[in-house]
């Protein structure tokens, strides 16, 4: 290729710069495409074939050589060259290090999942806190209750798509932290003492009038949290024991207020037996309910 290019005495001094920097660019991809086929051997024929076809444009009798033409030439064999390239890229296989990055990259890890919904519902429950007696109307929670629900039933989603990755990939942070199931417990405690906090105070301020058609609207949440919280113990294999000696008697309290304990079966208790003092907050929340007729 360089010994066609000096044999040409009448190309002009431009002619042979252009050319000469072609060469270089083609020489370069060449390599990376030489490189590739010792790795892909499938590959081999598409490689001897961009050989053959540079060989013969560079050798071709009918190339003229004006600098419109050369510019021409060259790009087209570099276009080609570039496109075998690629494919070569397309082609490479996955190695578990690259296993790793693509998991990181097309799932979130349990502990952003939690600590997202956690951080959105915050100022979202935060505004039941304005509610009272006068105002706890299904009017005025049904907002709300539909942006709790919103942002539960995406963490359903998301928690769905970790189905499949390894423990360690589900378990490790953004930063890299691999944490340990009693930890993922604590973030998912604290979740639902918000949630079943707020939940809480609505059932207390609640007038009979409203009473039913409010926990019909609560039922609705509690029930999401119930298909989250599940599809998390069954993620994470051993966080349910875990869990149930963290969280409070106040989430006990508002599943068996609501008559879901049914939905809560995969706790794996018995609802009939719970302690005097569950007994006691659940009646509490009943009594102040009913003093407010």
């Amino acid at each position: 290729m360089i010994g066609w290019l000096g044999c040409k005495t009448t190309h002009t001094s431009q002619n042979l710069q252009l050319a000469a920097e072609w060469t270089r660019k083609i020489q370069k991809t060449l390599a990376v495409v030489a490189a590739a086929s010792q790795r892909f051997s499938g590959w081999f024929p598409l490689h001897r074939l961009l050989v053959i076809l540079l060989s013969a444009s560079f050798q071709t009798t009918l190339f003229q050589p004006t600098l419109f033409s050369v510019e021409m030439r060259f790009s087209t064999l570099s276009l080609l060259a570039t496109v075998a390239s690629a494919a070569f890229s397309f082609a490479a296989p996955l190695t578990p290090a690259s296993n790793a990055l693509e998991a990181r990259c097309l799932c979130q890890d349990i502990h952003s999942i939690i600590v997202d919904v956690t951080t959105t519902i915050t100022p979202i429950v935060e505004e039941l806190t304005y509610i009272t007696s006068e105002n706890c109307t299904v009017e005025i929670l049904t907002p709300i209750v539909e942006e709790l629900k919103v942002v539960i039933t995406t963490a359903i989603t998301e928690v769905k798509g970790l189905t499949g990755f390894t423990l360690t990939t589900v378990l490790t942070t953004v930063d890299g932290v691999v944490l340990t199931i009693a930890e993922v417990a604590e973030l998912l405690c604290e979740l639902l003492t918000l949630i079943f906090g707020a939940l809480a105070a609505i059932l207390r301020v609640v007038t009979v009038s409203e009473a039913v058609a409010v926990k019909a609207l609560l039922c609705e949440v509690v029930e999401l949290v119930a298909t989250l919280l599940q599809l998390i113990c069954n993620l994470l294999g051993g966080i349910l024991a875990i869990l149930l000696t963290l969280v409070g008697d106040i989430v006990f309290s508002v599943i068996v207020s609501l008559g879901l304990s049914a939905k809560f079966s995969f706790f794996n208790i018995s609802w009939a037996t719970v302690s005097s003092t569950l007994i006691a907050s659940t009646s509490t929340i009943g009594m102040e309910a009913a003093v407010r007729r």
